[in-house]
């Protein structure tokens, strides 16, 4: 009996047994089915959250985009609103400046007319120093053509007669307020081209000028010039002031050397005007300008490196006097070294002095006393260096670099006009100094 239930024993042990792995089978089939109902689930919220973040960037970006657009068109509107307003200023700055300019012209040829009518040597002297005055006012009406964006091209025009060396540097001394101060040494034979030899001179002026401002008043500017093998000639302003550290010397060789953008230039703070002058008129000859400290390290020494384009062809300006091309300059009688007069000694330096136009006064001995000199930068970053002559401060409404440029006009006519300045600042010397000659004879 045991034997015969024995196998249905077992058969209904296997089928327990199948029952409960089909069970089993199924418990899982409907847990991984669950589990993957919710993996889905869970992907599809994923993905939702996803394709919804894509959306919300998507948004932002294209938001982002409009803000661009609209931050550029506004950026464009008030860089045109900005150029506008500076033209439109610059416009009345020039207009007022060439009215100026136009005064002064008229006040230097009521002073010529009355200097060659005037034989009292104290009244005559009185008109020089006038003249002196009203020349470096058409500087600074010229000043503010040039920053106001009126001179920033260069002028066309026929070429001018040539120009010496020496008569530019002559000419920019007559700009200048502490011109006997000033010595001119080694200067070789160069003819300037007529054409640029008043913005040269205007160069040449405002370094003296600068020069002078900021040495002690019992130094000397020296002036000399030699030749390069390039063809250029290099010309040294060197002063024994206050000096500049090395890393003002770096600002301002850097802005000089990159020209930039005239417009960025011609505006900006009210110092270091003189900086922007000089680079735009180094721009317009192509002059290369660098300052160093002097080799006696009290001072600096400014090098130019006029280009041989702007030299003029000894021969060719022979040619020109030859046929009546170029007008001369009569040499006049010599002046006596006590009328403070420019002579030239030969293997030595040439002094250049003529009556002081400062403060309604004649020529006479510097003051010995200097206050102390300080430096400061201005908000641009530029240095501004103070003078310490006489306790005077540097205002900003009166910088003391400031080389000038010309109106609009002829080129032709810059080299004549050269000399005719030159012309009255010689006669005036001349004349000036020929009732002392006459009472030393007598």
């Amino acid at each position: 009996m045991s034997t015969l239930n024995a196998p249905a024993a077992l058969a209904a042990a296997a089928a327990v047994v199948a029952v409960i792995l089909l069970l089993v089978l199924l418990v899982v089939q409907m847990r991984t089915r669950r589990a993957r109902r919710r993996g889905q689930a869970a992907r599809n919220a994923a993905m939702d959250k996803m394709r919804r973040a894509y959306d919300d960037l998507d948004r932002a970006y294209a938001q982002l985009q409009q803000n661009n657009v609209r931050l550029v068109q506004e950026l464009d509107d008030a860089s045109q609103e900005l150029r506008r307003s500076r033209t439109e200023g610059g416009e009345v700055l020039a207009n007022l400046a060439l009215r100026s300019l136009v005064l002064v012209e008229r006040q230097l040829g009521s002073l010529e007319g009355l200097e060659a009518r005037e034989s009292d040597s104290v009244r005559l002297e009185q008109l020089y120093q006038l003249d002196h005055l009203a020349t470096r006012m058409r500087r600074n009406s010229e000043n503010m053509l040039l920053l106001a964006g009126s001179g920033d091209q260069q002028r066309p025009g026929r070429p001018g007669a040539p120009a010496q060396l020496l008569d530019v540097l002559r000419a920019a001394l007559s700009e200048i307020e502490r011109f006997e101060r000033v010595h001119l040494t080694a200067l070789p034979p160069v003819l300037v081209r007529g054409e640029v030899a008043d913005d040269l001179s205007h160069v040449f002026a405002e370094l003296l000028d600068n020069g002078t401002a900021f040495s002690p008043p019992t130094e000397a500017v020296t002036v000399t010039a030699w030749h390069l093998d390039s063809g250029e000639v290099m010309v040294s302003v060197a002063d024994r002031g206050i000096g500049m550290t090395d890393t003002m010397l770096r600002q301002v060789n850097h802005t000089l050397a990159d020209h930039g953008d005239s417009e960025e230039i011609g505006h900006g703070s009210g110092r270091s005007l003189g900086l922007r002058v000089v680079t735009l008129l180094a721009r317009r000859l192509g002059l290369r300008i660098q300052l160093r400290t002097s080799a006696s390290g009290d001072g600096t020494t400014a090098l130019v490196a006029v280009p041989a384009a702007l030299l003029a062809d000894p021969a060719e300006a022979h040619h020109q006097a030859a046929t009546g091309g170029m007008e001369q300059i009569p040499p006049g009688r010599p002046v006596p070294e006590d009328a403070q007069a420019a002579t030239y000694r030969q293997g030595g330096p040439m002094l250049a002095a003529v009556p002081n136009a400062r403060h309604g006064q004649g020529a006479g001995p510097a003051s010995t006393t200097a206050a102390p000199s300080t430096t400061t930068t201005s908000a641009s970053g530029l240095p501004k260096r103070v003078p310490g002559e006489s306790g005077q401060l540097a205002q900003a409404n009166d910088p003391s670099p400031q080389p000038a440029t010309r109106p609009p006009r002829d080129a032709g006519s810059a080299a004549e006009e050269l000399r005719r300045r030159l012309g009255g600042f010689q006669n005036g010397l001349r004349e000036a100094a020929a009732p002392r000659e006459e009472d030393n004879k007598a």
